[in-house]
């Protein structure tokens, strides 16, 4: 087991030198920009590779994520989002292909700048989650959680917040109205959004301030044309009366999802561009030394072993050689499959954020309080129950990250938990049934375990009554020195026998004067009286 346990912390340090960056990335002498694919599934994995490419941006005039996705996991897609709100240059989202879709419209608006490539789209971010009928929209306090952080994403990098919130809520509505020669796109409903509408959308407001004042005797103001308050609208419509030249731009009911042209048209993006020279030179830095990332082999990896399927059989290699080391003491191979496999799951659930050393030490101590109970103090059931309640805590947190979940996508979490535990169980329970009745009689397990047993079919018996009077008073000869141990042949058979009293030398007649199951005691034969 103790070999198990070093090649377990050699392992974790080998795969802690592939995943952990330098501190301190090198500076290349000249200008360059990092170009960082964000594509497919936004998952874990994917975070863990945006995270690298910002650390290795440091010096870099820009970092481009070049985002072809049709969206992901929420909460893959929001550290991914903090991370590149932390980048240490100039962020820049280049859309193409499938377009920045859902949880890629939000990675899009956390960058400080953004273009499209012609037939790529961008929106549709309202949260999702499986249900019974597919793809379903969360509750309310989801949608309210993502409407802000898009609307607080769009403020900090100078994007409309408006149309960031139209993105994530169908029951905002937009309205364009052209000013300056730009259209200025604003929120109609404002009780699902804060909105700041052009000029012309106050000026009722303003006239009836100013109407309020005068009428109060304050100030002499000139006079101001009283006019019709305008019908009620139902609640989250369009307004009966809109400024003079504007244009729906979004309908309430509708998730707003929008074009390269489109998105050029209302002020999202400022250009259209077709590859990534035209993105270099639109932010002029057409010369720089491009440094292209790609997921790593360990990063792969890692994103293939935290599959619920795939942690779920790791998990129940990790706990399966625990047990068959502990049925066959001595044998270090199941320790040692067990403790590498363990290190496995934990290690690649720590590279995602999700497990940390206080969750490694929960399931250490549990298995240590239930190998006390075994081995020190049987039968004292609560260290066995504190030790399970330990192990089952230390793996909760390991494979969800929060304690308690509170939106959808940490009960997403904790239905993959759920599959890797379950997973993992049933595998585990259909290896001990094996271990039980077939594997014994393999020829790798009978090398491995004691399968050797000493039963009546082969003579392995306890005397009988009858068998004991027989074998008291059997005359022999010493075919050892009994000091006072050693051994005694009787007729055709031997036997390890023990002298009553005194050294009998190789050679002299012994009789048997006691028999007590396997255990024979002897004197000094002196002849029949």
């Amino acid at each position: 087991m103790a070999r198990g346990v070093l090649v377990c912390t050699m392992m974790l340090l080998a795969m802690g030198a592939f995943a952990q960056p330098s501190s301190e990335p090198a500076v290349p002498a000249k200008d360059f920009v990092v170009i960082c694919p964000v594509e497919g599934l936004i998952d874990d994995g994917v975070t863990v590779f945006v995270k690298r490419a910002i650390r290795e941006a440091y010096g870099a005039k820009a970092i481009i994520f070049v985002v072809d996705t049709f969206g992901g996991k929420v909460d893959s897609a929001i550290e991914i989002s903090n991370a590149i709100l932390n980048a240490p240059c100039k962020t820049i989202a280049y859309i193409k292909g499938k377009g920045a879709i859902s949880a890629g419209a939000l990675i899009s608006f956390s960058c400080n700048t953004m273009v499209m490539e012609p037939g790529s789209a961008i929106g549709a971010a309202t949260p999702v989650i499986a249900g019974p009928q597919g793809m379903e929209p969360t509750s309310e306090k989801e949608v309210s959680f993502m409407r802000a952080k898009m609307r607080a994403l769009a403020e900090r990098n100078g994007h409309n917040p408006d149309i960031a919130q139209a993105m994530v809520d169908k029951d905002i509505g937009l309205r364009g109205v052209m000013q300056g020669g730009k259209w200025v796109v604003y929120a109609e409903n404002k009780d699902r959004a804060v909105s700041t509408p052009p000029a012309g959308a106050v000026k009722d407001i303003v006239e009836t301030i100013l109407k309020a004042v005068k009428e109060a005797g304050g100030v002499d103001l000139p006079d101001v044309k009283p006019k019709p308050a305008p019908e009620a609208a139902p609640a989250d419509q369009t307004p009966a009366k809109a400024p003079d030249g504007s244009e729906v731009v979004l309908p309430v009911g509708k998730l707003l999802t929008m074009t390269p042209n489109e998105a050029v048209k209302y002020g999202v993006i400022s250009t259209t561009v077709v590859n990534l020279e035209q993105v270099m030179g639109v932010f002029d830095v057409p010369n720089a030394e491009k440094h292209v990332l790609a997921m790593s082999w360990n990063e792969l990896i890692f994103r293939f072993l935290t599959n619920p399927l795939v942690s779920g059989i790791l998990l129940m290699l990790g706990v399966g050689g625990i047990y068959f080391e502990m049925k066959a003491p001595g044998h270090t191979l199941p320790g040692v499959v067990g403790v590498v496999c363990l290190a496995i799951f934990f290690g690649s659930y720590a590279l995602i954020g999700l497990a940390d050393w206080f969750d490694v030490i929960l399931v250490v101590v549990g298995v240590v309080l239930i190998l006390v109970e075994i081995f020190v103090v049987p039968g004292v059931t609560f260290l066995g129950g504190a030790g399970l309640v330990c192990i089952i805590l230390g793996l909760y947190l390991a494979l969800t990250g929060a304690f308690i979940p509170e939106f959808a996508w940490d009960y997403a979490r904790l239905q993959n938990a759920m599959v890797t535990a379950m997973v993992a169980g049933v595998a585990l329970s259909a290896l001990v049934y094996l271990s039980w009745k077939y594997l014994p009689r393999t020829p790798l397990f009978q090398g491995i375990l004691m399968t050797y047993t000493q039963g009546p079919a082969k003579g392995y018996v306890v005397q009988t009554e009858e068998q004991r009077a027989i074998a008291e008073g059997l005359v022999g000869v010493a075919t050892s020195k009994l000091r006072p141990a050693g051994r005694g042949r009787f007729g055709d058979t031997t036997y390890d026998v023990v002298s009553n009293s005194e050294y009998i030398e190789p050679g002299e007649p012994i009789v048997i004067v006691q028999a007590d199951g396997n255990r024979y005691v002897v004197d000094r034969y002196k002849g029949a009286k």
